[in-house]
């Protein structure tokens, strides 16, 4: 919590005292001691949820609500989409975990489709945020997914994804209907997805393996809950 609270101070002082490259233009300089906009906002969302859970289990808890709107503010500056859609993504698995330990009602069953359409209209808002980076990745995505059926069961191996993308790109850009899209996602080193990068690299018994990861860890609390 106070390490994220750093952080900001950190990238405050670096937006203050910026000045604009024309030859070297960048997204933000808000990004801390971590490199990048992206790393700061994931580590800004992991301090705001234990603050929120200090804030939770703590009588004196007016400085900490106030560090949390210092993080979430924190959070917009670094104009993460990934930060934001870990934040959404756990705050409704948080929601739905209470809803069913508390049981249903006609009241539950609104603040439900109220909660579902927040996080629709804020995938939304983070879809237009950055379209052309959005389209892109479907376009990344697609090409992966044939570099997965061409690989099913051993994958291309690990650490190869960077080499063998530069191949399966080449004959997706062949077609002519795909040529017009390849500044928005050529020359890739990662999937931007670690599901599908799994599965890329280690096929389907690499894929399931990291999904366990996943999985047995949700399983277990949730086989906690039902036994307290």
């Amino acid at each position: 919590f106070l390490l994220g609270l750093v952080q900001v101070g950190i990238g405050l002082w670096q937006v203050i005292s910026y000045v604009p490259n024309p030859s070297y233009p960048i997204k933000t300089p808000f990004f801390g001691t971590l490199g990048t906009p992206n790393g700061l906002g994931i580590l800004l969302v992991l301090s705001l949820l234990c603050g929120a859970y200090i804030a939770l289990t703590n009588q004196k808890k007016i400085w900490v609500i106030i560090g949390c709107i210092i993080l979430l503010g924190g959070i917009i500056l670094s104009e993460s989409r990934a930060s934001v859609l870990i934040l959404i993504v756990v705050s409704g698995c948080v929601f739905f975990i209470k809803l069913l330990q508390d049981g249903l009602g006609v009241k539950k069953v609104s603040a439900t489709a109220a909660v579902l359409g927040l996080i629709g209209g804020w995938a939304f808002i983070l879809y237009f945020m950055n379209e052309e980076s959005s389209n892109g990745r479907w376009i990344l995505w697609e090409i992966t997914w044939t570099m997965i059926k061409e690989n099913s069961w051993l994958g291309i191996g690990q650490g190869n994804y960077a080499i063998e993308f530069l191949n399966y790109q080449k004959e997706y850009f062949a077609d002519i209907n795909h040529q017009q899209f390849a500044y928005k996602a050529s020359n890739i080193k990662q999937a931007h997805n670690e599901f599908l990068q799994s599965f890329a690299s280690g096929g389907i018994i690499g894929g399931l393996f990291f999904m366990l990861l996943w999985l047995c860890p949700a399983f277990l609390m949730a086989n906690y809950e039902r036994k307290n």
